[in-house]
């Protein structure tokens, strides 16, 4: 893929997040944005709340490649073989079937009862990071390391941002499904 074309991409995956998030959770009731699908699965507060907890360890993990790295003409990219792994793990299928269901690292776990103003607030921010991080990834050579949620393992910077957007449609649609009930 080429350079251009990987910004264009996540790029677009953020806006169409941002959009998504409008358009379904902006009018809710708390309660139902409080409401449990069942008893152990995550409302939609604490879907918000887990992705913000993984952007957050994302993005410092993002800058730190930053600093480590320097800039780069380089026009190409290829996601590597963990890369392309947590990304087809996580991104949601067009018919919205998650193919890799995985169990939460404990350091990833939404606080519960949390204010959603707050919630979304902190959501809307990390959203806002990434996409400032972004810009700057443009310059930057996206074969660079960044540690993943399972450090040692690294993954490549362009991919980082692949498997965030990835991660946040497929935790968008369990807060979907968990506000429908």
């Amino acid at each position: 893929m080429n350079k251009s074309a990987w910004f264009l991409a996540v790029q677009s995956d953020i806006e169409a997040l941002k959009k998504r998030m409008a358009e379904s959770f902006y009018y809710a009731e708390a309660e139902d944005l409080q409401r449990r699908p069942a008893p152990d699965r995550w409302n939609a507060l604490e879907c918000f709340e887990h992705l913000t907890l993984v952007n957050e360890t994302y993005l410092k993990n993002i800058h730190i490649a930053f600093d480590r790295s320097r800039p780069s003409n380089e026009t190409r990219f290829r996601e590597g073989l963990l890369g392309g792994f947590l990304i087809r793990a996580n991104k949601p299928k067009a018919e919205g079937k998650i193919p890799f269901p995985t169990r939460t690292l404990k350091a990833y776990i939404p606080q519960p009862n949390r204010r959603a103003q707050v919630v979304f607030q902190d959501f809307e921010q990390s959203l806002d990071q990434l996409h400032e991080a972004l810009l700057r990834a443009r310059s930057y050579d996206l074969h660079s390391p960044v540690t993943s949620l399972l450090p040692p393992l690294s993954i490549r910077l362009g991919s980082a941002f692949l498997v965030l957007t990835a991660h946040m449609q497929r935790h968008l649609l369990q807060a979907e499904r968990a506000l429908r009930g």
